[in-house]
């Protein structure tokens, strides 16, 4: 499981839990810009209940794909639906 960002300040590319790691604490990795000073402490729990959801959709999936291999989930419907609160 790789959930992939990116900063906003930098530009660069990095894991997502790579925010969350000791010594991090909701800042860039790459560059050290701190996402948000007031908020610190939401950003890193927000990032980690990411990583989990991430985790958790992925494992749902493959078990709908196990045992109900002729029920298809609407990929694009999906794509969407993240898109939607990803381009806020």
């Amino acid at each position: 499981m790789n959930t992939e960002a990116w900063c906003g300040h930098c530009g660069e590319t990095f894991r997502l839990a790579q925010v969350v790691e000791e010594g991090n604490g909701g800042r860039c990795p790459r560059c050290g810009y701190v996402y948000s000073h007031e908020y610190n402490a939401v950003v890193t729990a927000s990032a980690a209940e990411v990583i989990d959801a991430h985790r958790g959709l992925e494992h749902a999936l493959q078990r709908i794909t196990d045992i109900a291999p002729l029920l298809h989930i609407d990929r694009e419907a999906l794509h969407k639906s993240l898109d939607a609160h990803l381009s806020r």
